[in-house]
């Protein structure tokens, strides 16, 4: 658990099989995480809420029961070059105004949807693949917006790209 302005570097570490969440980052916390691996925990990989913001770097998500990265609650981090994949629900959730930037990541093989943007979340998503996920690629609902540039979005077994409930996101060069 980081929060209350905590900061520091996690580089390099695994955290695996937690009961909870494998990380929790919160109440205006702003650590960096850098080629660490968290895994197969018995809810979400990462929780990033409460305006936290924080640096994931060339990190591996992977295996978790609950989805792999959630952002929420006006969080704002940057999550670049990471793997969030083969978890038991979905890939990236984002909700409750969380914003981010999430560039060069891979989404795929996740049960549930690779990505979802609801309840007025903000996000950039650039340069990013969703593919091969057991449910739909991207999902934008109620009033999620984001701007989503440069996304490859295939091989999903749902649909690829949903936009319902007031969904309004902005939509350049992807496919």
């Amino acid at each position: 658990l980081i929060q209350s302005n905590g900061k520091g570097v996690l580089e390099s570490c695994q955290i695996n099989g937690c009961g909870q969440a494998g990380i929790v980052i919160s109440n205006w916390a702003n650590p960096i995480l850098k080629n660490c691996d968290i895994f197969d925990g018995k809810g979400l990989g990462i929780l990033i809420e409460n305006q936290a913001e924080g640096t994931l770097e060339g990190c591996n998500i992977y295996g978790n029961i609950d989805v792999g990265i959630k952002i929420t609650d006006n969080a704002n981090p940057i999550i670049q070059g990471c793997q969030i994949f083969n978890g038991k629900s979905g890939g990236l959730s984002l909700s409750s105004e969380a914003r981010g930037l999430i560039e060069n990541c891979d989404i795929f093989a996740n049960s549930f949807s690779g990505l979802s943007i609801s309840e007025r979340a903000n996000p950039v998503i650039r340069n990013c693949q969703v593919r091969d996920n057991l449910s739909s690629g991207v999902i934008v609902s109620k009033s999620g917006k984001g701007l989503l540039d440069v996304l490859t979005i295939q091989n999903n077994q749902g649909a690829n790209l949903i936009i319902r409930d007031l969904g309004n996101p902005i939509i350049r060069r992807s496919l």
